[in-house]
């Protein structure tokens, strides 16, 4: 009757054993130092080249013991970004794969949705101590690669508060908006300046001048090199009187006694017609022009009251009502000469 009792305990024996054995290894695993460890910067580069859009942003920690023949990588991460550079990282590795007499870096590259690399660094980023790193910026250079077509330089501009970079391409333009967010547009028909619109956010410029209308609102926007300030350059020109409006974007300028330039919906209308003195209100002060063409009148009505951009809060000097036949259209202006 003994022997099945010792049978018993010797297998209950056993599996303590198994038990301390397992909790001994798996004590063991956690004080090697397999603790999870965070590397965190940004990644840019020092072009004045909008990011491409889907493009791809790999960050790698590598060791780089010169006696090996290529580079250990210890970790890896893939960011899409959602803006322009600067682009964050966090770069997640075990600490249990470092080894203390190993030199380690990081090293980036950015590709396009093509796999094409537009820009890398040349040699991993050291990193000193890596319990101590600190925010890393980790720079890439321009490879081969990079097409041409967009490593022109952008036009800034301002519209009230807001700034934002166009870079031009043949048949597109990439905006780069506040908070590094970018929207490309392409090109689209229109009748005067250069318009691009994807049918949500829509940008006409003509020359140094453009509006913008984005998340429903609408912006008069100018270069904010001021020698290039549109308002200047068209005194210059000889034109007495200009004004601006929104909803949609349209500009006049009149050149006293010779001609009338209107520009509307974006660049969609354009009028040129002659224009003779303006008729004043001897009760308010205020100015009339008309100007008549084969197949429509335009009439221009000059308030000596300030206009507020219901859009900008930008104010003006002067309230402008332009009627072209039914169209009424209504911004601000200012006498130039």
């Amino acid at each position: 009757m003994s022997r099945p009792r010792n049978t018993i305990c010797f297998r209950m024996l056993i599996t303590v054993l198994l038990i301390l054995l397992l909790s001994a290894y798996v004590l063991a695993n956690q004080l090697s130092g397999s603790k999870p460890q965070e590397l965190s910067g940004v990644v840019t580069y020092r072009e004045r080249i909008a990011l491409p859009p889907d493009s791809r942003v790999t960050v790698t920690l590598v060791g780089t013991d010169q006696s090996s023949s290529e580079a250990l990588i210890i970790a890896e991460e893939i960011v899409e970004p959602t803006g322009q550079v600067p682009i964050p990282f966090v770069l997640k590795y075990d600490a249990g794969a470092i080894r203390p007499e190993e030199d380690y870096g990081v090293r980036a590259i950015i590709k396009d949705q093509q796999g094409e690399t537009l820009w890398a660094t040349t040699e991993p980023y050291p990193i000193a101590d890596l319990d101590n790193p600190g925010e890393l910026e980790i720079l890439v250079y321009r490879t081969e690669s990079q097409p041409e077509a967009v490593a022109t330089e952008g036009q800034v501009f301002m519209a009230n508060d807001m700034q934002f970079t166009a870079y031009f391409e043949e048949d597109m333009v990439s905006l780069i908006l506040p908070d590094s967010q970018m929207v490309r547009l392409p090109l689209v028909r229109s009748a005067s300046g250069a318009k691009y619109s994807d049918g949500v956010t829509t940008f006409w410029t003509k020359g140094e001048e453009a509006f913008i209308e984005l998340d429903g609102n609408e912006y008069h926007a100018l270069s904010i090199d001021p020698s290039l300030n549109p308002w200047e350059k068209a005194r210059r020109q000889g034109i007495n009187f200009r004004a601006v409006g929104n909803e949609p974007g349209w500009m006049i300028e009149i050149r006293d006694n010779d001609v009338m330039v209107f520009t509307g919906d974006y660049g969609e209308v354009q009028i040129t017609a002659p224009v003779g003195e303006a008729e004043i209100n001897p009760q308010t002060g205020d100015l009339s022009y008309l100007a008549q063409t084969e197949i429509l009148n335009l009439t221009v009505t000059i308030e000596k009251t300030p206009y507020t951009d219901t859009m900008s809060g930008e104010i003006f000097p002067r309230t402008v009502t332009v009627n072209v036949d039914d169209q009424k259209y209504q911004g601000g202006g200012q006498e130039l000469q």
